[in-house]
């Protein structure tokens, strides 16, 4: 057995075997050691690539994926979609009034709502869900495998998850944060991963102005809900 060094540390140990019994000489050994010594290393440079790897496809505030890698990876699960047949969803996600906490608290106060923000977003999402941080106060969620209902679902428990909780920093009182969200789902949104976010996002900013205007999402759904198709007969109109 041969320890596996690199940089002076031990990263592992590689066992040479035999059927039969032999009996190693000097120079044998010699090269048993400088095989494992190179063995050491690619194993410590694959490594070190796999955390520079991470690194580079990370946000570094809030650990979510950065947006190049969300781009890639939602191309990857629309090629898998369009195979399977299967729905796929996005969630993009905006928080309200975020340059007025900046502006009134401060960046390094604004960066902590971020990163408490990417924690609370987390806490409602499962195993197999992307999240990524898009870019300033704008985060994307892949919800593979998702139907349009189940991801107005996703994004009601993001919601609920604001709106019972406020960001708590340091010595000032707790500040409210609440977002808006709009989602699309492949095939009946879009075919691809550019016209998915868009129609994702025209859901967001529709929200956004009826949250200006004072309606609630909740309330902008149940007002959907009770309005009648034009094709509806009276009772059926009368009912709704």
């Amino acid at each position: 057995m041969l320890p596996l060094v690199a940089k002076g540390q031990s990263i592992g140990l590689v066992e040479l075997m035999s059927f039969g019994v032999i009996e190693l000489d000097v120079e044998q050994l010699e090269l048993a050691r400088t095989m494992a010594n190179e063995a050491a290393m690619a194993l410590e440079n694959a490594r070190l690539y796999e955390e520079a790897r991470a690194l580079a496809d990370r946000d570094q505030l809030t650990g979510f994926y950065n947006h190049r890698y969300f781009h890639e990876r939602f191309g990857e699960e629309v090629l898998r979609a369009q195979r399977s047949r299967l729905p796929l969803s996005v969630l993009m996600l905006d928080l309200d009034d975020f340059k007025l906490v900046n502006d009134t608290f401060g960046h390094l106060f604004g960066d902590q709502v971020l990163a408490w923000t990417a924690e609370l977003i987390r806490s409602t999402l499962r195993e197999s869900d992307v999240a990524a941080r898009y870019g300033g106060d704008e985060f994307a969620i892949l919800l593979p495998d998702t139907t349009a209902v189940a991801a107005a679902r996703a994004a009601e428990r993001i919601r609920e998850a604001f709106a019972s909780s406020a960001f708590e920093g340091g010595s000032r009182r707790p500040v409210a944060i609440s977002l808006a969200v709009g989602a699309a789902t492949f095939p009946a949104d879009g075919r691809t991963a550019t016209e998915l976010i868009a129609v994702a996002d025209a859901a967001l900013y529709a929200e956004k102005r009826r949250e200006a205007l004072g309606v609630s999402p909740a309330a902008a759904r149940k007002r959907r809900r009770s309005v009648p198709r034009p094709d509806a007969p009276p009772s059926e109109a009368l009912s709704a």
